[in-house]
């Protein structure tokens, strides 16, 4: 621009700080990848023009010394805060601070402080230059205004420097800054700029300080952002977007031309700065489709450590899916494609960073220009594509040459095939326009078969969705990274959308298939279909667990079911949520023989649209259940149960093969067993099991029915839990004793204690008592024991024939806790021992009279007799006794008292009754029935 832009030329535009580097993309939102055909041989590299062919005139000009002291005076941090403090109030004041602190220092320095000076003080005049009216642009008028265009910046400039007699001149030209177009620049291309050239230790160097000040932004508002590059930059690298008038300022060994000038790539100063070198097109600002392809392409190379990306823009817009970049790494060079989509003009534009540094910064470095007249026959388009796409060395398979997937009514999904290395594992996600994830919208797994990936992907409406591929190494705990992104269109075609479930790498490798439903990982249920059933193969070593979750992650009680039927063959899983709303039915599996836990394979969601009031609730299964064929009666077939507030037991009935057994628990919330709380027998009345229990208070207690076959020596396994619900304190405390299945088959009932397992302890009692009616032909006796040893004569069985009732008397000698045994056996089976068939808990605190009950014989019990007295079974010596027997059948009676005989007067059958003197000898009665000619021993009492 030179003298003309400082007589303001009207023709003249003064040309301002350059553009600021278009859009910069991060490493989230960069495309990093190549062309999919990669079969596409890269295009040869011609070395003929290389970047020497633009050098500098003065190869010493550059030395390095000249080079450190230029750093030096840049990273000089005293200069910039002594320069920020200056107010000078005159050009004359400004140049005798600048001298005062140039006093002893080096040329380079004193060039750094008035570039400083200015760079900090001065702003570009942006309303002189958008109006072009330009104002006052000597070295005076611009001090004053501290605004100014580039003339101002240079006169300004010269100015100083010929206070501190540095030789300095103006220089005139063109420049590609702010709207500058290299499509129509030369046309009607004049001298629009102004800068600097400096002589230093006889070298001639640019000084640049409207563009080292700052630039304009978007807004057309002037940022005001040091430039170190500017000052004193090298002249075979200003030659791109500056063209002094005079060829001599160009600094070059070999000068160009206005037309070469033009032809020039807008190359930027982080270009130079990253070192990086143009190989494809050379010297060109502009690129076309290669030949007989469908893209254009910039070829480049870098150090080592410098990691490049592209993109391609209309109207300053990035065109999505339309550029990728492939670093080759047998020619060590960046082969950057571009695909516009449609006939226009575009911009492609590269990108550079350092690998270890500005972490997801690029900064652009060149932009050229690409003009599009007419459309290759067969367009293409890329996916877009992550760094890591290529350190994991991800190949396409299909679809090759776009990134669009169109899905019409034959194809209900879209299908990206991936290769990869084994050590790396991906992940799918599809996402509508506002991204938003498309729930059930993905599948992706491995085909072991085939050798490579599956990424399947279903939209769940017509429209345009973005199928995001994501990947880490299996080594790598961390998250998984964006990797390929491909876009599916479903162009109205489709009314039926499919969905996926979510499937882990447990699902394939241990070699799960769904068998039902097909195509539907999202289940939408109603009161009309309350369950989601799902029907899953698999090898026989595999076992699966389920659990259904809400939208919280929190596990849904008893709202998930799985066995597996082995007539199918399959698993049956049912889901079944309690309200309405979204939850997951996870499915886990393992090997039989492996010892660590189940993992996730499978996920389906569950969209409950309608839920009546009435929660619905599966039964607690485990395999066992099914395995051995048990069913639960109703009402009680749906889980959960809620104690009825007249009621203190609940009671669960079932059916079973004749060759399995039963046994049950009761648990409250914490897990912890509730003692005595429970009954179970079979009825074989009715051929049903009959499960009663007895929760001792308000709350949640689990009632645990197990099972095994008779022909089994191992342990009961849990076959089904019943959650009980209880919302009142019962009115009456509910206990069992322990009951083994022959007291039912006996047709025992006790009569007391009734509901309760322990019989009464009274302090003042000497025994406590149990009733139990039994038929005619069962024989019953009893025992007692503390800390698992008989108690000797501490009970007496004898049959009430008052009551009709056995009684049973337990005499504890001692307190703490007892064990009441009941035994039984039929009259008529000689061959079998009696069995036990009850056991009463009894806590004894304290005992006033201990006692003893006298020995009795077999057929005390076989012939139902019974003492009323007396009951204590150590008589005092030299006493006189009254007996009072009930023995009924006898034809007579005997006491022996050791080798004395006493006559058996007072028996009237069954009454044995009279008075007897107690001497040094033990005391027996005897009674003979039928054509026995012997007596048998009932009863004997000690003395002492």
């Amino acid at each position: 621009m030179g003298n003309e832009c400082c007589k303001k030329q009207p023709r003249k535009i003064p040309h301002p700080p350059h553009h600021p580097p278009s859009e910069e993309p991060s490493d989230d939102d960069t495309e990093n990848g190549g062309v999919n055909d990669l079969s596409t041989k890269p295009l040869s590299i011609n070395r003929k023009h290389k970047p020497s062919d633009i050098k500098v005139a003065d190869e010493e000009a550059f030395n390095d010394p000249f080079i450190q002291q230029r750093q030096k005076a840049i990273d000089n941090s005293s200069y910039r805060s002594k320069i920020e403090s200056w107010q000078p109030s005159s050009l004359e004041h400004l140049s005798r601070l600048i001298k005062d602190l140039s006093r002893g220092k080096s040329i380079i320095d004193r060039h750094w402080i008035i570039f400083y000076w200015i760079a900090f003080n001065i702003q570009y005049d942006t309303v002189s230059y958008f109006s072009k009216d330009y104002k006052d642009q000597t070295a005076e008028g611009v001090f004053l205004s501290k605004k100014g265009v580039c003339a101002g910046y240079a006169n300004v400039y010269k100015y100083l420097c010929d206070q501190l007699e540095l030789p300095c001149e103006a220089v005139g030209g063109y420049s590609k800054g702010y709207g500058f177009d290299d499509r129509d620049g030369a046309k009607s291309m004049e001298t629009d700029h102004a800068w600097n050239v400096v002589e230093i230790y006889h070298h001639w160097y640019l000084m640049e300080s409207t563009w080292g000040a700052g630039h304009l932004d978007d807004q057309k508002q002037f940022k005001r952002e040091l430039a170190s590059y500017y000052f004193l930059p090298r002249p075979n690298e200003m030659i791109y977007h500056h063209l002094p008038e005079d060829p001599k300022w160009q600094l070059l060994k070999s000068p160009i031309n206005r037309e070469q000038y033009l032809q020039l790539p807008k190359l930027r100063p982080d270009y130079f700065e990253f070192k990086l070198d143009m190989i494809q097109p050379r010297y060109r600002c502009f690129i076309d489709f290669e030949q007989n392809k469908s893209y254009g392409l910039i070829i480049m190379s870098a150090p080592v450590g410098i990691t490049l990306t592209a993109n391609l823009k209309q109207h300053d817009k990035v065109i999505p899916f339309s550029d990728q970049t492939i670093f080759n790494k047998k020619k060590r060079c960046h082969y950057c494609y571009f695909a516009p989509p449609n006939i226009g003009q575009y911009r492609a534009n590269v990108y550079a960073k350092h690998d270890d540094t500005d972490v997801g910064v690029y900064r652009c470095v060149l932009d050229l220009k690409f003009d599009v007249t007419a459309m290759p026959e067969n367009p293409i388009s890329y996916p877009k594509l992550w760094k890591n796409f290529f350190d994991y060395r991800i190949d396409i398979l299909s679809p090759l040459n776009t990134h669009l997937i169109n899905i019409g009514k034959n194809k209900k999904y879209g299908e990206i095939i991936l290769r990869t290395r084994p050590d790396v594992v991906l992940l799918g996600e599809l996402k509508n326009e506002n991204e938003e994830i498309i729930k059930g919208g993905d599948q992706v797994y491995y085909d072991r078969e085939k050798d490579f990936w599956r990424c399947q992907f279903a939209p769940n409406k017509n429209g345009l969705f973005n199928a995001l591929i994501l990947a880490k190494k299996k080594s790598n705990p961390g998250s998984y990274t964006s990797t390929i992104l491909f876009q599916i269109n479903t162009n109205n075609a489709l009314r039926h959308f499919v969905s996926f479930p979510k499937t882990w790498e447990t699902f394939y490798n241990l070699g799960l298939k769904i068998v039902s439903p097909i195509d539907e990982g999202i289940i939408v249920l109603n009161d009309k279909t309350p369950y989601a059933k799902i029907l899953i193969k698999t090898p026989k070593d595999i076992l699966l667990l389920s659990q259904l979750q809400n939208e919280k992650n929190e596990e849904i009680s008893n709202g998930a079911n799985i066995h597996y039927d082995a007539d199918e063959d399959k698993w049956l899983c049912t889901f079944a949520p309690d309200q309405r709303g979204i939850f997951e039915g996870l499915i886990l599996a393992k090997k039989k023989s492996d010892s660590e836990l189940y993992t996730s394979a499978v996920s389906f969601t569950l969209d409950v649209k309608q839920r009546s009031s009435k929660a619905v609730y599966l039964l607690d299964t485990t395999q066992v259940y099914y395995d051995l064929s048990l069913e639960v009666l109703p009402p009680h077939d749906q889980n959960k149960i809620i104690l009825p507030e007249k009621n203190n037991y609940v009671e669960i009935c079932l059916k079973t093969p004749d060759t399995v057994d039963l046994l049950a628990k009761l648990k409250n919330s914490t897990k912890t067993e509730i003692p005595y709380s429970y009954q179970l027998y079979y009825d074989r009345h009715k051929n049903i099991w009959r499960c009663k229990f007895a929760p001792n208070n308000k709350g949640i207690f689990y009632a645990t029915i197990l099972a095994k076959k008779k022909s089994e020596r191992g342990l009961y396994s849990a076959a089904v839990t019943f959650p009980i619900e209880v919302n009142h304190i019962p009115s009456s405390n509910l206990t069992f004793p322990t009951t083994l299945q022959s007291f039912f088959d006996y047709d025992l009932k006790i009569k007391s204690p009734r509901s309760r397992a322990s019989p009464k302890w009274s302090e003042k009692s000497s025994y406590t008592e149990v009733l139990i009616q039994a038929p005619d032909d069962i024989q019953l006796s009893s025992s007692m024991q503390r800390n698992k040893m008989p108690v000797e004569n501490g009970s007496l069985a004898q049959y009430d024939h008052e009551r009709q009732l056995w009684q049973f008397l337990f005499a504890p000698e001692q307190t703490g806790s007892h064990e009441l045994i009941i035994f039984a056996k039929r009259i008529n089976d000689t061959d079998t021992a009696a069995g036990a068939v009850a056991i009463f808990p009894l806590n004894v605190t304290k005992v006033e009279q201990p006692m003893k009950f006298p020995l009795i014989y077999t057929h005390f019990e076989t012939t139902k007799c019974q003492i009323y007295n007396p009951l204590y079974g150590i008589l005092k010596r030299n006493t006189t006794v009254p007996i009072h027997c009930c023995i009924p059948g006898a034809i007579s009676i005997m006491i022996t008292a050791g080798a004395r005989t006493l006559r058996g007067e007072g028996y009237t059958d069954p009454i044995f009754q009279r008075e007897i003197t107690v001497g040094s000898e033990e005391i027996i009665i005897h009674a003979k029935y039928g054509q026995n000619p012997h007596y048998t021993t009932l009863i004997k009492y000690s003395v002492e």
